[in-house]
């Protein structure tokens, strides 16, 4: 994977309207700065810091221009327009091929592993080609999950897939283990994100297994989660949540209306996509036609 630490470098830098000299304070030397963009000096981390300082860079920002996370981010791309279109025939290829690729590999990290289970969740039902993620996988993750010291944003896009799969022993203890949020101040948005959907997931699926005094419970940890980090639309969809709990409890016509308010607010505001997923899963729970 290509690092283009000093081609994004000079990047900032001519559009910020600096001179090389200017962007290294501990050095007067531009000399010394040019061949860090050139990637003939190696750059430590304190000076990258102080790189970034001078210019008022945001580390999140330059990583996300530097490419660090290029292959994800591309991967992510490619599993959401593939979901969005099963029968485009480039992208099933390219994802088949990716998919044959982290099948075969003798070792896999954490972010692979993680991948290969995001497309088998997403396609096993659609392309015979993708096999179904088996009891043995879910329980391995499990104990992967429970194992760790700390979650970090794999582990959370895991989470976040799984709990559809986990038994309710199995998602009582994660989520125990999982939340709050250890060090949430310091985590980046995606993250954050991946652990808001392991939320809400958890608290679906217990919904479709008409588990609702553990949906209740797990909407009382959606709760407890910090508010000013958790983002505005994670409470939005916790509140949808129990309105579709107290009408599945109640049959009160009430909660459902104010559902239906809800996704219209969505559809007012352009989020087209979430308002018919959020739809098409009324349907299901309310067998409405």
């Amino acid at each position: 994977m290509s690092i283009n630490i000093g081609e994004t470098l000079r990047f900032f830098r001519t559009h910020l309207g600096l001179k090389q000299k200017e962007m290294l304070s501990e050095y007067t030397d531009g000399s010394v700065y040019s061949r860090i963009e050139t990637d003939t000096r190696p750059l430590k981390l304190d000076e990258l810091l102080d790189i970034l300082d001078v210019g008022s860079i945001n580390a999140h920002e330059f990583v996300t221009f530097s490419h660090l996370d290029k292959e994800q981010r591309l991967f992510r791309k490619l599993l959401s327009e593939a979901a969005q279109n099963l029968s485009h025939k480039q992208k099933k290829e390219s994802l088949i091929s990716y998919y044959n690729k982290l099948s075969n590999l003798g070792y896999r990290n954490i972010r692979e592993t993680s991948n290969l289970i995001s497309i088998k969740l997403s396609f096993s039902e659609h392309w015979e080609e993708i096999d179904a993620v088996d009891q043995e996988e879910v329980d391995k993750m499990f104990h992967y999950l429970m194992e760790r010291k700390i979650l970090l944003q794999y582990d959370y896009v895991l989470l976040s897939n799984l709990m559809f799969k986990f038994s309710g022993k199995q998602k009582r203890l994660i989520v125990e283990r999982a939340f709050p949020v250890k060090y949430y101040e310091k985590r980046d948005y995606i993250t954050l994100n991946f652990s808001c959907n392991a939320l809400t997931n958890v608290v679906i699926s217990c919904l479709y297994n008409k588990e609702f005094e553990d949906a209740k419970r797990y909407l009382e940890t959606c709760d407890k989660q910090e508010k000013t980090i958790f983002n505005f639309q994670f409470h939005l969809e916790v509140k949808y949540l129990k309105n579709l709990l107290a009408y599945l409890e109640t049959g009160n016509i009430n909660y459902l209306q104010k559902i239906h308010s809800f996704i219209a607010v969505l559809e007012d505001s352009g989020y087209l996509e979430q308002a018919e997923n959020i739809r098409e899963e009324v349907k299901i729970f309310t067998h409405a036609p």
